[in-house]
């Protein structure tokens, strides 16, 4: 094989004919993007356009259906629209807990356990504990259920501040704590509960502690358990 000097191709002979063939020493060059940035798709993108078709019909889906759906359905599907390289749209003039308080008016409306997890009237109850403070303003009903939904579904302070009417994501958030603190100042020094040891439950069985699946053992006198065990495991 004889290689030629600088770029020019290389000449060797074939085996089979004994011509001569070139081959081309050049290697190809990389189609990547030697830079590593992700191209931004132009206003008149065909796929811009379908993605904004797209979500502005998830999105009109999502205001006529928002007080039916399951919260993490609905927050799902925000957090989905979050995510597209399109502008957000407008929000309504009213949030959607003012129109879910127009809409689950009834006291027993499920939606209420599904949202908050508790009813409307135990929300009304709490509310009035909370606010029963002659040193400070009444607490608002948003806040409280901006704190009940972030703790029942982990909402994100900015979904709180879309869907509670909060101006920016840290007016969301210093409510959040402001709830956290009163609920402690007002309810933290309760008495705990006494555990009822009566024959109807299972025997010094104060809780539950998972779903998962535990042996339950007690002492008798005689340090066994009913389970047979030799030693007792003691109580679960």
């Amino acid at each position: 094989m004889v290689a030629a000097a600088g770029n020019s191709p290389a000449t060797m002979k074939s085996p089979a004919s004994g011509t001569p063939a070139f081959v081309n020493s050049k290697k190809r060059k990389s189609h990547r993007n030697p830079t590593n940035k992700s191209e931004k798709l132009l206003p008149n993108d065909p796929l811009l356009r379908r993605l904004s078709s797209a979500a502005a019909a998830t999105r009109s889906f999502l205001q006529t259906n928002d007080l039916f759906l399951p919260p993490h359905q609905s927050l799902r599907i925000e957090s989905l629209l979050s995510s597209l390289p399109i502008a957000p749209s407008h929000s309504t003039s009213t949030t959607w807990f003012h129109r879910f308080v127009n809409s689950a008016s009834e006291n027993d409306d499920p939606r209420w356990h599904h949202c908050f997890r508790m009813s409307k009237p135990t929300f009304s109850k709490l509310l009035s504990i909370l606010s029963s403070s002659s040193d400070l303003p009444p607490l608002p009903s948003s806040s409280l259920a901006a704190t009940l939904f972030r703790l029942a579904h982990n909402a994100s302070y900015s979904s709180l501040a879309q869907r509670f009417g909060f101006d920016s994501v840290s007016d969301a958030s210093r409510a959040f704590f402001t709830v956290c603190k009163l609920v402690h100042e007002k309810l933290g020094r309760l008495d705990d509960p006494k555990p009822d040891y009566s024959p109807r439950l299972l025997p010094n069985c104060c809780g539950a502690l998972g779903f998962a699946r535990r042996r339950i053992c007690w002492v008798e006198k005689d340090q066994r358990c009913y389970c047979g065990e030799p030693e007792p495991r003691g109580f679960v």
